[in-house]
Formats: C-alpha cells, structure tokens, sequence
C-alpha cells in the first residue's frame, strides 16, 4: 500500500492508517510520573518538527521505565523519520503545535538521507504559534516585559542571521 505524504495538519482521524508524515525529532526525555496515593508510571516525550515547521508533541506512557524506552526508542534514535498511524489528539497553543499520544498506534520508521524531503526537514525549526497576548496586560503599549521561564531545550538553526529559539 502506497502512502500518501502529508504534513500534520492534514492528519485526521479518518485518514490516519493512508498517511505519513514525514518528522525530525528534536527533543526526546523519559520520566516517572508519581502521582499521591497512585502507582507510578512513565512517560516519555517527543517532539518532532514536519517540513511546514508544525510541531507534534508525542507521549509513549507505560508502567515501567523500560516498557516505555523500548517503545520510544524508535522515536529517539534517527534523524528523520516518517510516523503513520498517528491520531493527532488537539491542536494546543500551550504545546505550540500539535499533540499525540503514540502509547498504542504510531508506527516511526528511520528515513535515509537520501530521501528527498530529508533535504526540507533537515533546516526547518518548530514554528512559535504561542499567543503572548497575556503580556499585554502588564504592558502599556508595546514595551518590553521580562519574563522568567523555565528553559526545556535550546535550538540554534544554521541561519546567515544568528538566532535562537528557546522551548
């Protein structure tokens, strides 16, 4: 079966067996989830970036930390990948971009080098889509505003102009 190629957007529910999406990874992490007076469990969390610069949030979870590494690892490990069977969950702001839960469905496979949209994928970063317009109530106007955040993952794409895009 020939599968089409698609960006994240065009994931649905009714077409998500026909479709790929062609993805770089671009941060990964596993941690243990202890909630009070429940058992533990793990997660862990992807994210991946398609040619559009959508980005997809993805959580594998399980009941132990090397249930979920043996799942997740094929999400870890290559440069490029191209995901099926996912069901892309909500469309959030706060994960700017798209989001999955690939417990049980999402099949990644490893893409070669060689594979024309590699050379697409290989220089595009996750596009901010956050809404920053909670800041204009401690602005007047357009001033500047400090902001203290907690910094997950720092990328520096290869651009002629230096830039840096912070998670």
């Amino acid at each position: 079966m020939n599968l089409q190629e698609v960006t994240l957007e065009r994931v649905t529910k009714n077409n998500a067996k026909f479709v790929a999406v062609m993805l770089r990874p671009i941060y990964h992490g596993v941690k243990k989830i202890e909630d009070a007076g429940k058992k533990a469990w793990w997660k862990a969390i992807v994210r991946l970036v398609d040619k559009k610069g959508q980005g997809l949030y993805a959580e594998i979870r399980g009941s132990t930390q090397g249930e979920v590494q043996d799942r997740a690892k094929v999400f870890f490990q290559p440069k490029f990948l191209q995901v099926t069977q996912i069901e892309v969950k909500q469309h959030s702001t706060f994960l700017a971009g798209f989001s999955a839960d690939v417990s049980k469905t999402g099949k990644a496979t490893a893409v070669a080098e060689s594979h024309p949209a590699v050379a697409v994928l290989r220089n595009v970063f996750p596009v901010a889509r956050s809404n920053f317009g909670i800041f204009t109530e401690h602005c007047q106007g357009y001033e500047r505003a400090d902001v203290i955040l907690k910094v997950t993952l720092k990328e520096t794409p290869p651009t002629k102009v230096p830039k840096v895009t912070l998670w």
